[in-house]
């Protein structure tokens, strides 16, 4: 397993929604803190209006990758599972470059929410 793939798998296991929780019985509800939705990791990633500004500037900088193999030109196009996807394991038809720069840009987004501190 190459560095960034562990890197990956980190990120996904260090990102478990509280619907994942709920489901394993350890948790008494699966809300998020927003109130509006269950917490799932599209959810968290990509609509709780309590990350906007972090949203925004994460995808700001995905935005700026050269992502055209997998995503349009304009991310927030694309389905909510394919850039779900895409933020969390990166893509085996991109540069290792372009899949750390994925990674650093959802360590900068999980950081800056503190969601999972």
């Amino acid at each position: 397993m190459s560095s960034s793939q562990l890197d990956s798998e980190l990120i996904s296991v260090s990102l478990t929604p509280l619907i994942h929780l709920f489901q394993h019985h350890c948790i008494t509800s699966p809300k998020c803190q927003c109130g509006k939705s269950d917490e799932t990791t599209e959810h968290y990633l990509l609509k709780c209006e309590q990350y906007k500004s972090e949203r925004t500037n994460m995808l700001q900088a995905i935005s700026c990758l050269s992502l055209e193999q997998v995503l349009p030109s304009n991310p927030l196009s694309s389905s909510d599972n394919t850039l779900c996807t895409l933020l969390l394991t990166g893509s085996p038809s991109l540069p290792l470059s372009t899949n750390c720069q994925i990674f650093d840009i959802m360590f900068n987004f999980i950081t800056k929410t503190g969601r999972f501190a």
